[in-house]
């Protein structure tokens, strides 16, 4: 149960927003053939390790499934069934409804824990700097295990079980890395932030043109 910033309750906890996004010059992706690759993002890999990932989107391609940013392993931030967050390539999503995602600027940030299966209890959301009651949805068999890769696919992804290209619509700005758990008040406090200066950060792509399909890290 969430409290927006009028004092009213609701189910979804991201209708309270801080801070106003202050969003412009993004990048837009088509749901065809958009997408960016990014490599070399020196994530933790350590058993146990914990990453942030951190990014604003507007996603307009209604209820479809859609990648927003995959690993080289399949796993996938993405749009499912109704459902948004780290899609194990099982099927499952750990992550939170979607409805109040559709049509709006949003900045998100996941605390992804690197070599374990992922589970509501160590992956967290964060939507507009608060964070959700993060669920298991889906699930058709046994989650895979999480593991981070140094390569980003961000605005396409593909199933390897169908075959099928996942084209984000919409728009995308402001991706960041972290090689730790970024708390709450930093998220919070940092939200649409360009700042660069903090030793955690190992990547950040403003995500405003691209060459040749390519980003270039700014941190």
């Amino acid at each position: 149960m969430g409290v927006d910033n009028q004092g009213n309750t609701s189910d979804v906890t991201h209708l309270y927003n801080p801070k106003p996004l202050n969003i412009s010059e993004s990048l837009s992706f088509n749901g065809n053939d958009s997408k960016i690759d990014i490599d070399n993002i020196p994530f933790n890999t350590s058993q146990g390790s914990r990453n942030t990932i951190e990014f604003s989107f507007k996603y307009t391609g209604g209820n479809k499934n859609k990648s927003l940013i995959e690993w080289a392993n399949s796993n996938r931030i993405m749009f499912m069934s109704g459902h948004f967050g780290l899609n194990t390539d099982a099927g499952e999503i750990i992550g939170i409804p979607s409805t109040a995602l559709l049509d709006k600027w949003v900045s998100i940030s996941i605390v992804l824990t690197n070599g374990v299966q992922p589970t509501p209890e160590n992956t967290k959301f964060y939507v507009n700097g608060v964070e959700q009651e993060t669920q298991a949805f889906l699930g058709k068999k046994e989650p895979k295990v999480f593991n981070t890769s140094p390569t980003l696919k961000v605005g396409n992804g593909k199933s390897t079980s169908t075959n099928t290209y996942y084209a984000f619509q919409g728009e995308i700005k402001n991706l960041k890395i972290w090689n730790t758990e970024r708390t709450s008040s930093q998220i919070i406090n940092n939200i649409d932030d360009s700042t660069t200066e903090s030793e955690s950060l190992v990547g950040y792509w403003e995500l405003r043109e691209h060459t040749n399909h390519k980003v270039y890290d700014l941190s």
